[in-house]
């Protein structure tokens, strides 16, 4: 009783008022945390912790299509706006995505005082070096995501970009100051190395991280950023505890949703907000995506399914549900591998990788092995089967952004009669700061 009236009281304060710098004022004075399972129960909050990653990229990404009905019907601005890279995305609102973010960091900056304030015989037993590395965990996860939406894209120029506000106490008197791209990977690099060290490699739980996950958010962060030899080496740590790829010939594809939540390739269990543009009705996914998929590939099968509309929906998420995942899974680091050997120029290991996923993906009497020459051709297989793999998972937009330049990616969609474009050069790849954040703390606002 006593865990539950305390994380009723997180819950309570966290919409009290608001504050500078995430639009809720926690009130940690009302808050009563003196045990490592306070701690433990905090983090094991999987409505805060585990759910409402933003959307907002995958809003803007070119996995979907939307009718001009559709688009009209769809209640929430900020999601229109994103669906066509609006100059003005909140139109003076606040923004959940960001709140929920800032929602985790403090919570994760509270068990990391509270961690520390505790005895020796706490912080340095099993459970308490498993609880920090959680909370770091977590941090690190909340500013990775919302950096690929509020940031520019990590480059030369990341020692000068303007980054997230770091905060690294609960204290809300501190005030907030935006820091920069580079500070903001550095804090999440330095937040991972520290959670591989302390946390458990084996949990009971899949919305609990562990040293896999925590690897595996590494090798994302490294890829992200262009640091392929380290996302290698932190993909390939991740696959020594678990290595396991689904093989799509065993699953039902009678059933609405055919993949499990907490399925064996599943390391670590999140998911995004699923609204609006996501929800069962609206979501109707890119026919050219859909056309992608040989007819033996089980995916087109089991991601997706055919509406009385002839539109294509999608099934294919790991939460079992229409609610779309967005944790860390096997098929993830596998892609991660093969990109970055092909990359650092071992295209018979990225081959290897690549045929290691497609024999679970393809009936056993479509499949063949693929063969390629050279970098550049292993190269661009990997990222095509990137795209079909990890659709509606939040990635998409993570990739477009890092490989904009590189493929001099220019975004299009039509809604109705007007077509939208979004160029490889557009400031518009940086969402701006929710206004409410800007206008009470004073913060530098992102050029649009």
């Amino acid at each position: 009783m006593k865990n539950k009236i305390f994380i009723l009281l997180v819950i309570l304060t966290m919409s009290s008022c608001m504050t500078d710098w995430l639009g809720v004022s926690p009130n940690q004075k009302l808050v009563v945390i003196t045990s490592l399972s306070d701690m433990r129960a905090l983090l094991d909050n999987t409505d805060i912790l585990n759910s409402g990653d933003s959307h907002l990229g995958e809003a803007s990404s070119d996995h979907f299509v939307l009718s001009q009905p559709s688009w009209a019907a769809l209640s929430s601005v900020e999601l229109k706006n994103a669906a066509i890279w609006a100059y003005d995305i909140f139109e003076g609102r606040g923004n959940l995505c960001w709140e929920n973010a800032f929602q985790k960091i403090f919570y994760s900056n509270l068990v990391l005082e509270k961690i520390e304030e505790s005895q020796d015989k706490d912080k340095n037993s099993v459970e308490g070096k498993s609880v920090k590395g959680a909370a770091l965990f977590f941090r690190a996860w909340s500013y990775f995501h919302i950096a690929q939406i509020f940031c520019n894209q990590y480059s030369e120029n990341a020692v000068d970009d303007l980054g997230l506000p770091l905060r690294v106490e609960s204290d809300m008197e501190i005030p907030s100051k935006r820091n920069t791209v580079k500070e903001t990977y550095d804090l999440i690099i330095s937040d991972l190395w520290q959670a591989t060290e302390l946390l458990e490699e084996i949990s009971i739980v899949k919305t609990r991280p562990t040293k896999a996950a925590a690897y595996g958010l590494l090798a994302k962060v490294f890829l992200q950023i262009g640091q392929y030899d380290h996302a290698l080496q932190a993909a390939e740590k991740c696959m020594s505890f678990n290595n396991k790829i689904l093989d799509f010939q065993t699953l039902d594809s009678l059933k609405p949703y055919p993949f499990a939540r907490f399925n064996e390739e599943v390391i670590f269990h999140s998911a995004m907000r699923t609204t609006g543009i996501f929800s069962t009705s609206n979501l109707d996914v890119s026919p050219d995506l859909f056309q992608s998929y040989d007819q033996g590939d089980l995916r087109k099968t089991l991601f997706f399914v055919r509406r009385s509309s002839g539109l294509i929906g999608f099934r294919g998420s790991y939460h079992e549900s229409n609610t779309l995942f967005n944790g860390i899974s096997v098929n993830e680091m596998v892609l991660i591998v093969a990109e970055c050997s092909a990359r650092l120029g071992n295209v018979d290991k990225a081959l290897e990788y690549i045929n290691s996923l497609l024999i679970k993906r393809y009936k056993s009497s479509s499949y063949v092995p693929v063969r390629v020459e050279g970098k550049e051709q292993a190269l661009a297989l990997i990222l095509k089967e990137r795209n079909k793999e990890l659709l509606f998972r939040g990635v998409r937009w993570h990739d477009l952004k890092r490989l904009k330049r590189e493929y001099l990616i220019t975004l299009v969609r039509t809604v109705g009669s007007e077509t939208f474009r979004l160029p490889p050069d557009d400031k518009k790849w940086t969402l701006p700061i929710p206004p409410n954040v800007v206008r009470l703390s004073g913060m530098q606002q992102n050029e649009r």
